[in-house]
């Protein structure tokens, strides 16, 4: 179990030389978004509505700059590769 998070950081790392993607549209605001806040301010009057959570999330990763992007993939694919690892790991416990 503990191995899971680093096993699925470097997984979609690595998914990213296969499957190269680009964030969608709600990704790129929520980026927008986290830059601005580490700049002092915020205005969504533009984009998708407003979530909390990836807003923060893509504040952490502003001080990346160009690489935010990438960085973002490299989360979000880890995220669904560990649910659906966890899904499985629950399955078979309740199987």
């Amino acid at each position: 179990m503990r191995p899971l998070v680093p096993l699925s950081l470097v997984v979609s790392a690595l998914s990213l030389a296969v499957v190269p993607a680009a964030p969608g549209y709600d990704p790129w605001m929520w980026l927008l978004w986290g830059r601005e806040l580490m700049g002092g301010g915020l205005d969504t009057a533009e984009g998708p509505a407003f979530k909390p959570l990836p807003v923060a999330v893509c504040t952490l990763l502003a001080p990346l700059g160009p690489a935010a992007p990438t960085a973002w993939l490299i989360i979000a694919r880890a995220g669904v590769l560990a649910a659906v690892a966890l899904a499985a790991l629950l399955a078979h416990r309740l199987a």
